[in-house]
């Protein structure tokens, strides 16, 4: 974390923070992913886009995210579950 941009991180304790609260906020899971996409956690980016689409199943960007994500890091085979 210390790595990170100062704005990154706090976008990141922020989203986090609004989740414990507001776990299916649509919003928020959407903030939490851009951050974990910012900080390049991969595995929590994919975590979020499947917390995404269980509450709201129209919102494609963040699987497409997703999937980008996974790609970037060599693990296209662990797309499948977003796409399908």
């Amino acid at each position: 974390a210390a790595a990170q941009q100062p704005d990154t991180a706090r976008l990141l304790e922020w989203s986090q923070r609004g989740l414990r609260k507001y776990p299916t906020n649509v919003e928020l899971l959407g903030y939490a992913e851009q951050a974990y996409l910012l900080t390049g956690q991969t595995d929590s980016v994919v975590a979020v886009a499947k917390r995404l689409l269980a509450a709201d199943p129209t919102q494609l960007d963040p699987a497409l995210a997703a999937v980008q994500a996974l790609a970037t890091a060599g693990k296209m085979s662990e797309a499948a579950p977003l796409i399908e």
